[in-house]
């Protein structure tokens, strides 16, 4: 059987064997070091110290593509390194050092464990691959030319090597997504049995007997009632009758206008920005019996509630307000305790431009004129004398309305409020006045 350092040249088609004394198991010689990375690593110092040219590149050029440990797989460089061996074989000072650095080296990793210092910092060298634990093997093990890096280390060349970072080449991280458990529709009964559901458990609203995965919307998507209702913009109903009745405890004072701000100090009326809650929508419930003289702003009503507080000789206006907007208007202290100057109010969306550009519906965007001549034509289908135009305009709390890019009464857009010192700071830079006021 061919021994494993023996050679063949393809070119003389002769072999060239080591000494026999390699195999005597009691020679302390390079025969103890053969599955050690000391033998090419050494045999590469001596080729570098003698300035071997020839076999210092071929060494180098094969160590680089298969590394230490599978370099004999490689036939020039067994013909080299067979070469070297031999011509220094009989080297004593080249045995012993070979042979006292691999017997120090494993009697230190039999008793500690570890790999020597002059291995772990050994340039290119693959770490001791004559270890038997394959858990020592497998985790000290290192690539040719290249020492163990760490996991930023290498991420960090990664993306030095990689192109521009696009929507191409990224994706979520290990785990950022978890597949839903895969259940039986016979266990899909929304936490009841069969017996429960069949006696008298009833299943959630939106959702019907039988069919636990889908409710009605997704079930059929024709129907319109509940299309996109995760979407849709919501306005919390209040009634002409529950504002009559806020009007009479005293929650609400007539004598200044009315608008959602006034609405949530009552802590009777609740509007969470949060939730999708666009502002009021005052309804005609209890509109014959409403009989305040109020100029309220809303955010949606009907023709029936306009012909009310008009009635009365009121003035109601509807405005739209972005969901900034709401915040601060929803809780005004929180707001102001947070030292933000206060923000412009957002025009509508397009779906929502046509409804408050109209005069029959009070719209904030509406031409005034246009508004005039609704209030008459309103006054004379619902059966009453419509105020007159001279004594809204003079009347000093009927004339008072917001700015389009307004948010609070008698606060302009980009002004700060201190509460603990009690002063509005108002901005004084050129720049900031010509944004907030366009």
């Amino acid at each position: 059987m061919t021994d494993r350092w023996s050679s063949g040249s393809k070119e003389r088609g002769e072999k060239t064997m080591l000494p026999s004394s390699l195999n005597d198991p009691n020679d302390l010689s390079l025969r103890h070091v053969e599955r050690d990375v000391v033998i090419p690593s050494r045999v590469v110092e001596r080729v570098k110290k003698e300035k071997c040219t020839a076999e210092y590149e071929q060494l180098d050029k094969c160590m680089s593509q298969f590394g230490f440990s599978r370099i004999w797989r490689c036939y020039k460089a067994r013909d080299t390194l067979n070469n070297c061996l031999l011509r220094w074989y009989y080297d004593p000072d080249f045995v012993q050092e070979c042979t006292v650095e691999y017997l120090n080296d494993r009697s230190e990793y039999r008793r500690t464990g570890r790999m020597s210092e002059r291995l772990r910092q050994q340039k290119g060298a693959e770490a001791i691959a004559s270890m038997e634990n394959a858990r020592a093997r497998s985790r000290y093990k290192m690539s040719s030319g290249r020492v163990v890096k760490s996991l930023a280390e290498r991420a960090t060349e990664m993306l030095k090597k990689s192109p521009r970072i696009s929507l191409k080449n990224l994706k979520d991280n290990p785990g950022a997504r978890t597949r839903g458990r895969q259940v039986r529709s016979k266990h899909n009964k929304a936490g009841q049995s069969h017996k429960e559901l069949q006696v008298g458990a009833k299943p959630p609203l939106g959702w019907i007997y039988g069919d636990f995965y889908r409710p009605w919307t997704r079930i059929w998507p024709g129907e319109p009632y509940n299309k996109n209702a995760h979407v849709r913009r919501e306005y919390p109903p209040l009634s002409l009758l529950e504002l009559q009745r806020f009007i009479d405890l005293g929650w609400i004072d007539v004598s200044e206008p009315i608008d959602l701000t006034t609405l949530c100090n009552t802590m009777q009326y609740r509007c969470d920005p949060f939730r999708r809650q666009f502002g009021v929508r005052l309804t005609e419930e209890g509109a014959d019996c409403f009989v305040a003289k109020v100029n309220i702003e809303v955010q949606w009503t009907n023709e029936v509630t306009i012909a009310a507080i008009e009635r009365n000789g009121g003035v109601i206006t509807t405005a739209y307000y972005d969901p900034i907007s709401l915040i601060a208007l929803t809780n005004p202290l929180k707001f102001f305790e947070k030292g933000e100057p206060i923000p412009k109010r957002g025009f509508p969306p397009v779906g929502l431009m046509k409804y408050y550009l109209s005069a029959k519906n009070r719209g904030y965007l509406a031409d005034p004129k246009q508004v005039r001549l609704e209030r008459v034509e309103s006054g004379q289908k619902f059966g009453f004398e419509p105020p007159d135009a001279d004594s809204i305009d003079n009347d000093p709390l009927l004339s008072m309305r917001k700015d389009p890019l307004q948010i609070f009464f008698g606060l302009e857009p980009g002004w700060v409020v201190n509460l603990r010192d009690e002063v509005v700071l108002k901005p004084t830079d050129p720049t900031l006045i010509s944004y907030y006021n366009s």
